[in-house]
């Protein structure tokens, strides 16, 4: 007889907030950083200054960060190396052999499987749950998100794994790629709340971690505004372009004395 394995609440919430959520926010973040130097790759280029070599490592380092943590969300289980991504959590629900925490909003799983057209006619959490997992489980099955899936692992594997030259059709891949985390997103969304009824996604569609993860692409905007490589086009944007060079005028002037004083004493 199999034996059971055991996860706690505190085990399932860290496995969902510190990885899965995490590689979430990370792939995000990291492409926010991509799109950005993407977005203003002409103007980087044409400044006279050494800039375009640096935004060319900052989009290489991007593009391998947002690969990679995308990867882990799908990283299958294989003997006894058990990665902590979505398909170990489903391969959990689906099979019955992990003892879960008890769910907090069992309702959350039942819309889930009456969305989905499979009738729910579970008396228990275990049963709830296998159902849930073998319905995500054949959504990745299904012959489009499949495909994805499998042109997704090949590009990893080749850049990443191997360190091969793989073509990277930049427009599908990454469409490709968007739309596998965009599945895994909708998944946690629905388990979190039923599990921990904690809030990953608004109105059905909202990331609640959206704006946390923008920041560092909102940040190297304005960097490239104070470099003068892009112009800001806000409404007001020349007025406030003026305001921020004046302030950082200011506030490296006001080290310059610092380091100064530091020398003088």
């Amino acid at each position: 007889m199999p034996r059971i394995r055991s996860t706690s609440r505190e085990e399932l919430k860290e496995w969902f907030d510190e990885v899965l959520i995490l590689d979430i926010f990370r792939f995000d973040r990291a492409y926010g950083l991509l799109e950005t130097v993407g977005t203003h790759a002409d103007r980087i280029n044409a400044d006279p200054t050494n800039f375009g070599e640096l935004f060319g490592t900052i989009q290489d380092l991007a593009k391998t960060s947002a690969l990679v943590h995308a990867a882990r969300l799908f990283d299958s289980p294989r003997g006894r190396n058990r990665p902590r991504s979505l398909v170990t959590l489903l391969n959990d629900l689906a099979d019955g052999d992990t003892e879960l925490p008890a769910l907090e909003a069992r309702e959350e799983l039942m819309d889930f499987l009456r969305r989905t057209g499979i009738r729910n006619d579970a008396g228990s959490d275990r049963e709830l749950l296998r159902l849930t997992g073998e319905a995500m489980g054949a959504q990745l099955d299904e012959e489009q998100i499949s495909a994805r899936l499998d042109r997704f692992r090949k590009i990893r594997n080749k850049r990443i794994v191997h360190h091969e030259g793989a073509a990277f059709h930049v427009r599908q891949s990454w469409k490709d790629v968007h739309a596998l985390v965009d599945e895994a997103r909708s998944m946690l969304g629905v388990l979190g709340f039923a599990f921990f009824r904690t809030v990953y996604i608004h109105s059905g569609h909202e990331w609640t971690l959206c704006g946390d993860a923008t920041r560092p692409s909102r940040a190297l905007e304005l960097l490239l505004t104070d470099l003068e490589i892009i112009e800001d086009e806000g409404p007001h944007g020349a007025h406030m372009h003026e305001h921020r060079k004046k302030k950082i005028r200011e506030q490296r002037s006001e080290r310059r004395g610092q380091a100064d004083g530091a020398s003088d004493a």
